[in-house]
């Protein structure tokens, strides 16, 4: 149904711009109509890391205290 669609639609661009770093994960989960727990499992299915943060970057942050 153009319901479905759009939904589908909003889950894909979602999950698009949080991998692309453009918004956090409640934006996300807000943007797809999902609660933030299914908006991470709609990540795993897509295989998209739950994390923004990269290796180098948690480090960093450990190193700073």
């Amino acid at each position: 149904t153009p319901d479905e669609v759009a939904a589908e639609m909003r889950l894909a661009l979602a999950i698009r711009w949080y991998g692309q770093g453009l918004i956090s994960q409640g934006a996300g989960a807000s943007l797809a109509g999902l609660s933030r727990t299914a908006f991470l499992d709609a990540l795993s299915a897509a295989g998209v890391s739950p994390f923004q943060e990269t290796i180098e970057e948690i480090r960093e942050s450990a190193r700073r205290g």
